[in-house]
């Protein structure tokens, strides 16, 4: 089945009718516009708010609540400081004297290498 993006560049893929799913929005009470409901459909998600920090076998990952979802996920550090530099800095500033976040921070300096 051949799917254009709704937002420019108004991309073309092809796609495997199985991988398509219908999708509602109605027990949310979404009235946003169609076209920005889509506009990270394929290309990521909004991060709403950073939470707390997990040590998962010598990786960091951090609690993401994603905007519009109800559930949140854990993230490796590093990619998320990857995807967006200046959310993570900030967050990690803010939360100094969070549990593990000189830890996190150190991790994620020496992966990088560079200081945030």
């Amino acid at each position: 089945m051949v799917v254009q993006q709704l937002l420019p560049p108004h991309a073309i893929s092809l796609h495997h009718a199985s991988c398509l799913k219908l999708y509602s929005e109605a027990g949310r009470d979404v009235a946003e516009d169609l076209l920005e409901q889509v506009a990270f459909g394929d290309s990521g998600f909004h991060v709403e708010a950073l939470k707390e920090i997990r040590d998962n076998a010598d990786r960091f990952e951090v609690r993401v609540q994603w905007l519009g979802l109800d559930e949140a996920s854990c993230e490796p550090a590093t990619t998320l400081y990857e995807d967006d530099p200046v959310l993570f800095r900030r967050w990690a500033k803010a939360n100094a004297k969070m549990e593990l976040m000189s830890s996190l921070v150190a991790d994620v300096e020496q992966a990088v290498g560079h200081p945030l």
